[in-house]
């Protein structure tokens, strides 16, 4: 391993042209650059004027001053980025980024999955191939295309985003700020409880499910506008299939972020980083086995048709993920059950809209399984009724005979 060191101040300018492997930038607060490659002949590099341009063939790591402007031309692998507080832009990353803790945001493209976390500002993404989760946001949001999944949680500014799969987001909109969501498949999204805001939906399955201080609607139309509390902000959702909206104490919810395939690359990305990296996401992957497991037995006691072939489906997850678990040499996972009045959670609301969208169970069925989940009486009641009555009718005929 190659290490070079040059003496900067606390925010140098970085401009990365190419990177050939994988690329690490972590912020320190050292007033110097440290450089790291596989093999020196691999790095081609001028340093300036406070001011370090690079070229690096194979993987690169970087520890930089805290307060460094970077931007970064190309990356052939993956990318991760923490703790770098100037402003970051990243042109082009061919396979996974993950930033941690870092300043005003400009994303090109991605070509596997987004992980943001902590941005003191705004943050912009041009496209993004895979999933993407973006957290903890100080600024407006633009995710012009997300062509998987898309999670959003604690945005403080106004949101534009389009996801070609299912949205799941969780909002505390300030008055004044302007909210838009478009998703090509199912979006499920939980408004902190007693927030202002003025909602406008649309799903193109025409069906909807909201729930506030008022109450239950489930809705068979396509447009539908309500008030929280003084209204104020704007909030704008539509999707292709159904929406989920509720208006509650998120604290309820299970925090759970990232879905199997995208923790499964998210791994693969902190194998090739750093064992740090590795540590946090094998917690996650244990997180995520617990709540297989939660869902699993609550999916148990319900009992009825649609919720065991829910069961089904999550007990082939489990496994799957087990399988992950014991490539990576995760054990001593422990199962966590869930109490009866406990809410359903976000995580088990997207898998049931899912399964619907793939058509594994009907509406009806979704209905009935989050009915029994959230210990209400099944949607098959009048069914039942129906069939008592038939004896009725044909004793009745007989007398009459």
């Amino acid at each position: 391993m190659a290490r070079i060191n040059l003496e900067a101040n606390d925010s140098p300018e970085i401009y990365i042209e190419s990177v050939g492997g994988s690329l690490q930038v972590k912020g320190w607060d050292e007033e110097n650059i440290r450089i790291e490659v596989q093999h020196e002949d691999e790095l081609a590099y001028t340093f300036e004027d406070n001011k370090l341009k690079l070229t690096a063939q194979g993987d690169c790591i970087l520890r930089v001053p805290g307060e460094s402007e970077l931007r970064v031309e190309s990356v052939g692998g993956d990318a991760y980025l923490v703790d770098v507080e100037g402003e970051v832009n990243l042109e082009d990353v061919s396979g996974s980024l993950a930033l941690k803790n870092v300043g005003a945001t400009t994303i090109g493209e991605v070509s596997g999955n987004l992980s943001v976390r902590g941005v003191e500002g705004g943050l912009t993404i041009e496209q993004v191939s895979g999933n993407a989760s973006l957290r903890d946001i100080e600024g407006d949001v633009q995710a012009k295309e997300v062509h998987a999944n898309l999670s959003l949680r604690d945005i403080e500014g106004d949101v534009v985003a389009h996801s070609d799969g299912n949205a799941d987001i969780r909002l505390e909109p300030e008055s004044g700020t302007d909210i838009h969501i478009e998703s090509q498949g199912n979006l499920f999204c939980t408004v902190e409880e007693g927030a202002d805001a003025d909602v406008h939906l649309h799903s193109g399955a025409q069906h909807m499910q909201i729930y506030t201080e008022n109450g239950k609607q489930l809705l068979r139309t396509k447009e539908h506008e309500f008030t929280l509390g003084d209204g104020g902000a704007e909030l704008r959702l539509s999707a292709a299939g159904t929406i989920d909206f509720r208006s509650r104490d998120q604290t309820a919810d299970l925090d759970f972020d990232l879905d199997l395939d995208f923790v499964e690359d998210m791994a693969g990305l902190a194998d090739e980083i750093s064992q740090h990296v590795s540590a946090q996401v094998e917690g996650q992957l244990e997180s995520l086995n617990e709540q297989l497991e939660t869902l699993q037995e609550r999916l148990r006691n319900s009992g009825d048709r649609a919720a065991r072939h829910a069961q089904r489906r999550v007990a082939a997850a489990q496994r799957h993920l087990q399988r992950k678990l014991q490539g990576r040499g995760v054990g001593g996972v422990t199962s966590s059950r869930a109490k009866s009045s406990e809410p359903v959670s976000s995580q088990e609301r997207a898998l049931i809209l899912q399964m619907v969208q793939d058509k594994k169970i009907s509406v009806e069925e979704a209905e009935m399984l989050l009915n029994t989940l959230e210990g209400r009486k099944p949607a098959e009641a009048p069914a039942k009724e129906k069939v008592t009555e038939q004896p009725e009718q044909k004793s009745e005929g007989e007398q009459n005979a």
